[in-house]
């Protein structure tokens, strides 16, 4: 049922206030009251409090309209609720009309997010909003007029990171400025730029924290070909290396990517080119084509066809040319099959090879894009009679169980520290005299792989190689 009231009262300024109040009795056995307060100014106070049965008080919303003594109405709008979460909103209404809304609310998590908005008589729009949680704070500012938007983002995290963006939009360009500070002092500056062609031109400026600086400058147009050219040097401004990467594309539609890479260290330099072309076919067939020349005149060539079925799995042939420094040729091919899981992540299932080498790919292309390799499926090469040498793609992180079991020539498996899962029986009966070289970041991540190895049924007489890669 429903009780209703109304009262009047007269201040001592004169002005009169009317109170109006229902009680409402709901289905679910709660009760809630309205208390609607009206003065003679015009001014409007409205107040609804819901209790339970025992009177406790589960949710009170107010809402107030007031007009203020410069002619300005603001309206104020706030839910409180008893498990602490609360939403308040505040709209101003100026007389030159600008409107300001402003709004704030807490969740279960604690999280707090406020955000207002100003619009102007000239269309001109500013959005703040501000997020709390979990002691990192972020905050977004949005400016949008007749000619451009501009909006500006920062964020303060918990460790120590700040970072900041600004994006600003007009007509005929993107710009993008980013700067990003970690505690460790290491600093990520970078602005790009898209104009209205739609050819980006990038700057970015790293530092890590050890004081090496790497300066890279990009520029890439809509149909995919461009430039890039990076150098890092270290504290005291002396080089360390240098890339340099130009894309073509010819007639027929094919990206030819070439570059150089100059590693310097203190026995010399090392160059290392390379050159690469990637080529679609309306069929769903792909082809790659890449090659690494180093200083010595050898060279590594490395054909990939890529095919896709109609479940979406992919076939990729590898076919490898090595030329060492000597002019002696050898080729191999490798096969594999990649089928996407339940998840949609690809997994190798299959493996062949007709040479000594099997090449595991880091990536494949799938309906033009790009996606890493990240598992071996069980048994992806069980059984092998012929292939010495096997290097794991950089992706490669989970590697099923028998693998590559009963490999017996297997002798040089090249793995990463990226690897966190190695099943039972992987290597089990692979060479006696296996060499596992790990690329790894520090001793205890080669250490980590060397012990998931070794339970996985590498050789007692294995021996393990640990080569240090750079972060």
């Amino acid at each position: 049922g429903n009780k209703n009231g109304n009262e009047t009262n007269t201040s001592g300024s004169g002005a009169t206030t009317n109170t109006d109040s229902k009680v409402k009795e709901n289905a679910d056995g709660t009760k809630t009251e309205t208390v609607v307060k009206t003065t003679d100014d015009g001014s409007t106070v409205k107040t609804q409090t819901t209790k339970d049965a025992e009177g406790k008080v589960l949710q009170t919303v107010t809402q107030k309209t007031e007009t203020t003594t410069d002619g300005s109405t603001v309206t104020t709008k706030s839910t409180e609720n008893n498990d602490g979460t609360y939403t308040t909103s505040t709209k101003t209404v100026n007389t030159d009309g600008t409107t300001v809304t402003k709004t704030e609310s807490k969740d279960t998590e604690g999280t707090v997010t406020s955000k207002e908005v100003t619009k102007t008589k000239d269309s001109t729009v500013t959005v703040e909003e501000t997020k709390t949680e979990a002691g990192d704070v972020y905050t977004k500012e949005t400016t949008k007029t007749a000619e451009s938007t501009v909006i500006s983002e920062n964020t303060e995290t918990a460790d120590g990171t700040v970072s900041s963006k600004v994006t600003t939009k007009t007509a005929g360009s993107t710009t993008v400025e980013e700067k990003i500070s970690s505690a460790d002092d290491s600093t990520i500056v970078r602005k790009s730029v898209t104009d209205k062609k739609g050819t980006s031109t990038v700057n970015e400026t790293k530092t890590d924290k050890k004081g090496n600086v790497t300066t890279t400058e990009e520029t890439v147009k809509k149909n995919g070909t461009g430039s890039s050219k990076s150098v890092t040097v270290d504290k005291d401004n002396n080089e360390i290396s240098a890339t340099s990467t130009e894309t073509k594309k010819d007639k027929k539609g094919t990206l030819i990517v070439t570059s150089e890479t100059v590693n310097k260290n203190a026995e010399g330099s090392e160059v290392k080119s390379v050159e690469s072309s990637i080529k679609y076919f309306k069929s769903g067939e792909v082809k790659t084509e890449t090659t690494e020349k180093s200083a010595d005149g050898s060279s590594v060539t490395t054909k990939n066809t890529i095919n896709v079925d109609e479940n979406g799995n992919l076939g990729v042939v590898s076919e490898v040319t090595e030329i060492d420094a000597e002019g002696k040729e050898t080729t191999s091919t490798t096969t594999v099959t990649v089928e996407v899981d339940e998840s949609g992540k690809p997994v190798l299932s299959e493996i062949t090879a007709d040479g000594k080498t099997a090449v595991i790919p880091d990536v494949v292309v799938s309906d033009g894009q790009i996606v890493p390799v990240t598992s071996i499926g069980d048994g992806a090469m069980k059984g092998n009679k012929k292939v010495t040498d096997v290097k794991l793609g950089k992706n490669i992180t989970e590697i099923g169980s028998k693998a590559f079991y009963k490999d017996k020539k297997l002798k040089n498996i090249g793995l990463t520290g990226s690897i966190r899962t190695i099943e039972k029986k992987a290597f089990k009966g692979t060479a006696d005299d296996a060499i596992f070289t790990i690329s790894a970041t520090s001793k205890k991540e080669f250490k980590r792989v060397r012990k998931m190895v070794i339970k996985a049924g590498a050789s007692k007489n294995a021996t393990f190689v640990y080569e240090k890669e750079s972060k």
